[in-house]
């Protein structure tokens, strides 16, 4: 992080002081044979742009970036920015302060961009500015406050792998803007323990929006962004009941997460568990439940976590957790061990989880400390 920064001041500054000599060709696309560091230049709207043998654009200059076209009917950007002759040579792009919009398809489909850095005078980021940059593993933001960012489902592949780097303090405000959808979010210069998370919203019981954050400690931190409400049904496969679309997978049923969960602490303001929520997280070990916890859903949403040894409830009134079907009962714990497991509960409710449909079951149940 550190090197990245340090090699994009050394590139700003040299491009100013080319700026300020005049050597940049400032019309067109053209190759400055005065300097042998730079491969093209010019200009878009009000704004200059240099792109220099490293593979690295830098853009400057005081106001918007204009918009390119996208043609929906082609797939393909039909007005495309005049740095896109260039793009597999385009590996990094640095924005100077002054810039405060980046355009509609600026970087749409560059295959070798790997890292761009923000100023905080960037207030608007266009519609698919880097869409599908598949090579993209840094964002560097300054911003105090989240710019504008429009989501789209084509970018979810790099949402996952790419690191979104903000100033320090601000990683929860970044969480529950846009760039939630982000996986790993970090704060600059902070160790980044983070190795995952994200943002969903549940229609279940109210509408609940929710963070969830896998650390790599393999703790899943799980928070509600206020009020209450069921966390969303979850489905090993997108399926319709009653006209209500399932969301498929969990976000963190990912390979690449669920194997590495250990801990799950479910925070204030959860009523429920939805279907399927924690479907085959086999070493989970560890399980927090809110005070505000009402119930667990009857679909597996522990099915296949068979490794948990301790219950964490804080709920004074024994959530519902166990159902009856078409195919009989069902307890959402049906693979844990109940006579190894350790239930924590409050003190004045032992008496009330011992008596309770499925928690009755649980053999060790104990004070929380």
């Amino acid at each position: 992080m550190n090197k990245t920064l340090k090699k994009y001041r050394q590139k700003i500054a040299k491009t100013i002081i080319l700026l300020l000599c005049g050597m940049l060709t400032v019309t067109g696309c053209t190759k400055d044979d005065t300097n042998s560091d730079l491969i093209a230049s010019g200009t878009t709207g009000p704004l200059t742009w240099a792109l220099d043998a490293d593979g690295t654009l830098t853009i400057s200059g005081k106001g918007e970036m204009p918009d390119y076209e996208f043609d929906y009917n082609t797939g393909t950007v039909s007005t495309p920015p005049p740095w896109e002759p260039y793009k597999n040579k385009i590996a990094y792009v640095v924005i100077n302060e002054g810039v405060s919009k980046i355009g509609d398809c600026a970087f749409f489909n560059f295959p070798g961009l790997k890292s761009i850095i923000f100023p905080e005078s960037v207030t608007t980021i266009g519609n698919m500015a880097f869409m599908e940059c598949a090579s993209l593993t840094e964002i560097i933001l300054k911003h105090k406050m989240p710019p504008a960012y429009t989501i789209y489902t084509g970018d979810t592949n790099f949402r996952k792998t790419c690191t979104v780097f903000v100033p320090n303090g601000l990683e929860t405000i970044y969480r529950t803007s846009a760039w939630g959808y982000f996986w790993k979010i970090c704060e600059t210069g902070e160790p980044c323990t983070v190795i995952a998370g994200g943002r969903e919203t549940s229609l279940m019981w109210g509408n609940l929006q929710f963070v969830w954050r896998l650390y790599d400690d393999g703790t899943l931190a799980i928070n509600s962004e206020g009020g209450t409400g069921k966390m969303p049904n979850y489905y090993t496969m997108f399926r319709t009941y009653g006209g209500t679309t399932g969301y498929g997978y969990a976000p963190w049923h990912d390979d690449d997460c669920r194997n590495l969960i250990t801990s799950v602490i479910i925070e204030e303001g959860f009523e429920g568990i939805g279907d399927y929520a924690f479907y085959q997280c086999s070493n989970l070990v560890t399980l927090t439940l809110p005070s505000t916890m009402l119930g667990i859903s009857n679909r597996a949403a522990f099915s296949g976590c068979s490794n948990i040894e301790n219950i964490i409830c804080l709920s004074i009134i024994p959530p519902m957790i166990t159902y009856t079907s078409n195919e009989g009962a069902i307890d959402a714990f049906e693979d844990v061990n109940k006579a190894e497991c350790v239930l924590y509960v409050p003190a004045a409710s032992i008496e009330a989880y011992r008596a309770a449909e499925g928690w009755k079951d649980f053999v060790n149940i104990k004070e929380i400390q």
